[in-house]
């Protein structure tokens, strides 16, 4: 399915000044990037020098785990024929 998004991905939404993302859709295109990309390459560039602990890699662990497990119901429900909401979703998880 290519708008499903891969459980140990995370959404990070910021907002930023149109000329800083003209600046980055520039940049992708003239790289041959996709905008995801550059944005991506921006990120590792300032973090590279951040060590992750053990209890961060648990948590990303965890986080994955259940990402996988809610694109799996979401997943196996739409297939159904049912149509899940937010709110649903996390009353099935406290089941």
């Amino acid at each position: 399915m290519p708008n499903k998004h891969a459980a140990d991905k995370a959404c990070v939404g910021v907002w930023i000044s149109r000329t800083l993302k003209q600046r980055l859709v520039r940049a992708a295109r003239d790289k041959n990037l996709t905008l995801t990309q550059i944005v991506e390459l921006a990120y590792a560039n300032e973090t590279r020098d951040i060590e992750l602990t053990p209890e961060d890699y648990r948590q990303i662990a965890r986080e994955t785990e259940e990402a996988a497990r809610g694109l799996d119901r979401r997943s196996s429900a739409t297939r159904a024929g049912a149509k899940v909401k937010k709110g649903d979703r996390k009353a099935n998880q406290k089941s």
